[in-house]
């Protein structure tokens, strides 16, 4: 059906109502209401909700009975889960998804992209204002390349932020749960705790250096599967709606299990990986409609030899301590355990480390940040979780969390374009010098000739003997005189203010005293 203009609001008024299914669920009914109040916030005009459909002056929310009346061609599977479609005709707007979030999503897609309303941050939510609003045709149909988008930095984990910017979370009050799982990673004491099992079934933990380590699972024993299928049943029960459950090693590294029976399995052409895949495979089965994740991590990384994760088997890879300066496609372990890995399966969920674990300080891998994603996304990976921090103030995190929110939606994204309007925006007239230190930044991490990695100690870049060191002491003053002068060219400006010392004091933290050198000016003038 042919589309014309919809004059929504007038002089602050609208005769305009909002249409919602009479069965609607929660999540769309959220949806009309998110509509109806960042209207009234953008001209100051009521839109009613209401379950009668009109035919005319009204916004049509997540009813696919009525949107594909219009618009035969629409295809909510199409769609990919959460992806939206945004239509219009004559005086009728639908506003729709392949799922009821993506219905939500619609929501802030046409704020967004008709509007002109950006979540930038928590203390920056963009609602331009205008009395009359008149949209020319809106035809937007997006289908996310990435159907599941999650990172941990806080000021992703905020409710608002996630809705708008699409990120598969859930809100901080939710901080030990994620979206979907009901386990999330490093669950071996959790299904099997030591304190209930360890004493009378000692068997059931790895033994390393002929001792029984409580960290560690044997996973050669029949009784340790049974005992972890019971507790899950348990679990489950308990949050139904979870559709992934980890079961998955400690943290820390520990060794494998050297006992008789892992052993002789091990040299039957097979390896570590093979051994967990073999465990994993029988929890699986007792859970057909459950999808059961494991680790690629450490020393399970490299791929199995020859057994087969089942289909509701999910390898969660990680990249952890890999060189975060490079793309991943540049690496040929890690691209080799990956493509090992999808011999096998495309059920994986890659993560990625955003952050650096012993110190808030500059973590230089934006450049690397679409080519990363672009590589995933190209070998048909649709979970992604980028691993940061759930405290808020992190080095640049509310760059970094909108900057990724948008790519990991789509990976073609232009990454240059994204990261100056938020800067702009962000940062004021302070921006041209946050963008020059996020340059200079990235010139002297790359030339320092040393892979950056997640959890190396913090010596490792900011040595006082070592001039490639991108933090040693005439570096980190040449970005703070850098991001002075910002704070200078944002005079009376505190909230830009305020922002660039926050990206100050990540240098700051930095705390190794400089030697004496040749000057700042030298070096860049080098």
């Amino acid at each position: 059906m042919p589309a014309s203009a919809l004059d929504l609001a007038k002089d602050g008024r609208s005769s305009y109502s909002i249409y919602i299914p009479a069965n609607a669920s929660p999540t769309v009914k959220n949806a009309a209401n998110e509509f109806a109040k960042y209207f009234f916030k953008i001209s100051g005009a009521n839109l009613p909700v209401t379950t009668k459909f009109s035919g005319n002056n009204q916004i049509v929310v997540g009813d696919n009975v009525i949107t594909g009346k219009y618009f035969p061609q629409f295809n909510a599977a199409s769609l990919k889960g959460d992806g939206t479609y945004l239509k219009s005709s004559k005086s009728l707007l639908f506003i729709n998804g392949g799922n009821e979030r993506g219905v939500l999503n619609a929501v802030y897609s046409f704020f967004e992209t008709y509007l002109n309303c950006r979540y930038y941050a928590h203390d920056l939510i963009v609602i331009p204002k205008q009395a009359n609003v008149s949209i020319g045709v809106v035809n937007l149909s997006e289908v996310p390349v990435i159907s599941y988008r999650s990172c941990n930095y806080g000021e992703a984990l905020q409710a608002d932020y996630i809705a708008w910017n699409k990120i598969s979370n859930l809100p901080n009050e939710h901080r030990q749960k994620r979206y979907k799982w009901g386990l999330w990673a490093h669950t071996f004491t959790i299904l099997v705790p030591p304190k209930k099992y360890f004493k009378a079934h000692p068997e059931y933990y790895g033994l390393i250096n002929n001792k029984r380590n409580k960290n560690q699972l044997c996973l050669s024993r029949d009784g340790v599967v049974d005992v972890i299928v019971d507790t899950l049943r348990v679990m489950m029960a308990k949050n139904p709606d979870a559709k992934y459950w980890s079961v998955s090693a400690m943290d820390g590294n520990p060794d494998n299990c050297n006992c008789e029976l892992c052993t002789s399995y091990r040299a039957q052409n097979h390896n570590q990986s093979d051994l967990l895949i073999n465990f994993i495979n029988k929890i699986a089965a007792k859970f057909p409609n459950k999808v059961i994740s494991t680790l690629a991590y450490q020393k399970t990384r490299t791929p199995p030899i020859s057994v087969i994760p089942a289909k509701n088997v999910n390898i969660h890879f990680c990249a952890s301590n890999d060189d975060k300066l490079k793309p991943i496609t540049s690496n040929p372990e890690l691209m080799g355990d990956l493509n090992g890995w999808l011999k096998f399966t495309n059920n994986i969920i890659f993560r990625d480390y955003m952050i650096y674990y012993k110190c808030d300080c500059p973590f230089p891998n934006f450049p690397v940040l679409k080519p990363n994603l672009q590589a995933i996304a190209a070998k048909n990976i649709d979970m992604v979780y980028l691993e940061a921090d759930a405290k808020m103030g992190l080095e640049l995190e509310e760059l970094r969390s909108y900057l990724l929110a948008k790519l990991m939606w789509n990976p073609s994204a232009d990454a240059e374009a994204i990261t100056d309007e938020f800067l702009k925006a962000y940062y004021h007239n302070g921006a041209p010098f946050v963008k020059q230190y996020l340059n200079t930044l990235a010139t002297y991490a790359k030339t320092g000739n040393r892979p950056l990695q997640n959890s190396a100690r913090i010596l490792t870049y900011s040595r006082v003997d070592d001039q490639a060191a991108y933090l040693n002491p005439l570096k980190t003053g040449i970005y703070s005189d850098i991001l002075r002068k910002g704070v200078a060219a944002a005079s009376g400006d505190t909230a830009a203010q305020a922002r660039i010392n926050r990206v100050l004091n990540t240098i700051n933290n930095v705390t190794i005293k400089p030697p004496s050198r040749p000057s700042r000016k030298a070096l860049l003038d080098d």
